[in-house]
């Protein structure tokens, strides 16, 4: 009998660290996405466009991509910025990016203005 319980608290084990790990998930992405910029942390970008990329078709999560000297840099846009952006910058293009995160010390950056 005592086997039975040590059975079921293993096989929980798994799916309750799964739960888990959403929810630190989806609290991160909310955070990320309702945050106000932290302008005191951004960063000057230089570098030619890449592209464009979203997660899934019908996704809220857009990336704007600039080639720097050291790396490709995916910095995070607005669903609204994307059809802007998209309309004047063409691939290849130089540009000068101000990038600012949206949490305290955080590595994602998100476009505030593109020169």
């Amino acid at each position: 009998m005592s086997s039975d319980r040590i059975y079921s608290i293993l096989t929980a084990f798994p799916a309750l660290m799964l739960i888990i790990g959403l929810v630190i998930y989806y609290k991160g992405e909310s955070a990320q996405a309702s945050g106000e910029l932290i302008l005191e942390q951004s960063q000057q970008i230089e570098g030619r466009v890449k592209g464009f990329s979203g997660l899934t078709p019908n996704s809220s999560k857009y990336y704007f991509w600039v080639t720097t000297p050291q790396r490709d840099r995916g910095l995070r846009i607005l669903p609204k910025q994307l059809d802007k952006l998209d309309k004047v910058l063409q691939k290849g293009q130089k540009v000068t990016v101000i990038a600012a995160p949206r949490i305290d010390q955080s590595r994602v950056l998100w476009v505030d203005q593109i020169i």
